[in-house]
C-alpha cells in the first residue's frame, strides 16, 4: 500500500510539472522588447529636418518687405526681381559726378576771356550714345545773337568766336557794307544719325558738338540765307557766303555746304570731330 501510495504521490506530483510547460509561451512578453523595436520610428524627432525642408516656403515672405518697400506682393520668385531693377544710380554707361566736374572746369577755362553769353546745361545721356557731360546753352557770340540759342559743346562755342570775329564780320563790312547783328542755328544738339538716319553711325549733332547755320541776319532786318543767296552771282550776298564758309575750314574738323553731299544745300554744317592723324573735311 505504501508503495502504491507513494506511486500516486510521485504521479500527482508530475502532474503539475507537465502543465508547467503550457508557460513556455512565456517569451511572449518578448512583445515588449518588439514594441520597443516599433518605435524606431522614434527618429520622428527628425522632423526638424522634415521643418527645414519646409522652411523655405514661410522665408520667401520675410525677404520680400526689404525688397519691394510697399510694392503689392509678389510670389516668391518675383521677390528678387526688383533687386535686378535698382533705382537709376550711376552705372557705367552714365556720365560720373568726376566727369561732370572735370568738363565744367575745362570749360570754363577755355571760354574764359571771350565774348560770349552762355549758361551751364545739364549733363545729358550717356557714354556710350547721344549725350554730353558738361553741354552749355549759347546765347551770343562777339556780339551777334544765336537764334535760337544753341545747345551746344564749349569746343564749338570757342570755335564760333574765332570764326565770327576773324570771318564774318570782316566779310560783312567788305562784301555787304553792314553789321552782321545774328546767326540763324537749323540745329545745335540731336540726337539722332549722320544726315537724319535712324541707323547707322551717330551725328555729332548728338554729341552736342555740331551747328547748322542757315542765315545771318543783318542791321537793316533782312538775312542773308544759304538756300536762296549761295549761287546768286559773285558779288554781294554769294560773296559774303562764300567767304564765311571759307572762313570755318580752319577752325573746325568738317565743314559742310551746299554742293558738299546733296543734304547740306541750305545750311553750312560745323563740327569738331577728332580724327585719326588730324584728318579735316571742307566742302
Amino acid at each position: 500500500m505504501r508503495v502504491l501510495g507513494v506511486a500516486l504521490l510521485v504521479a500527482a506530483l508530475a502532474v503539475p510539472v507537465l502543465a508547467a510547460p503550457p508557460p513556455l509561451p512565456r517569451p511572449k512578453p518578448k512583445l515588449p522588447d518588439a514594441a520597443q523595436t516599433v518605435p524606431v520610428p522614434k527618429p520622428r524627432p527628425k522632423p526638424p529636418l522634415a521643418r527645414r525642408g519646409a522652411d523655405p516656403a514661410p522665408m520667401p515672405p520675410m525677404a520680400v518687405p526689404p525688397a519691394q518697400e510697399g510694392a503689392p506682393q509678389p510670389g516668391p520668385e518675383q521677390a528678387s526681381l526688383p533687386r535686378a531693377q535698382p533705382v537709376p544710380l550711376p552705372g557705367r554707361d552714365e556720365w560720373s559726378a568726376a566727369t561732370i566736374a572735370a568738363g565744367r572746369e575745362a570749360c570754363r577755362k577755355q571760354l574764359k576771356g571771350l565774348d560770349i553769353e552762355w549758361a551751364e546745361a545739364p549733363a545729358m545721356g550717356h557714354a556710350h550714345g547721344c549725350g554730353a557731360p558738361a553741354p552749355i546753352l549759347v546765347s551770343r557770340v562777339a556780339g551777334l545773337a544765336i537764334e535760337p540759342p544753341a545747345l551746344t559743346s564749349c569746343a564749338m562755342a570757342a570755335g564760333l568766336h574765332q570764326w565770327i570775329t576773324q570771318s564774318v564780320k570782316p566779310a560783312a563790312g567788305d562784301r555787304l557794307k553792314q553789321k552782321i547783328t545774328g546767326l540763324r542755328n537749323a540745329t545745335a544738339y540731336a540726337c539722332r544719325g549722320r544726315n537724319g538716319a535712324r541707323a547707322g553711325k551717330l551725328s555729332q549733332h548728338a554729341y552736342a558738338n555740331a551747328l547748322d547755320v542757315s542765315a545771318f541776319l543783318l542791321a537793316d532786318g533782312t538775312a542773308v540765307t544759304v538756300k536762296d543767296d549761295w549761287g546768286v552771282g559773285l558779288m554781294g550776298r554769294s560773296a559774303f557766303l562764300r567767304a564765311a564758309h571759307s572762313g570755318l575750314c580752319p577752325i573746325f574738323t568738317t565743314v559742310l555746304g551746299p554742293g558738299s553731299d546733296g543734304y547740306h544745300e541750305d545750311h553750312f554744317h560745323l563740327d569738331m570731330t577728332v580724327r585719326r592723324g588730324g584728318y579735316r573735311i571742307c566742302q
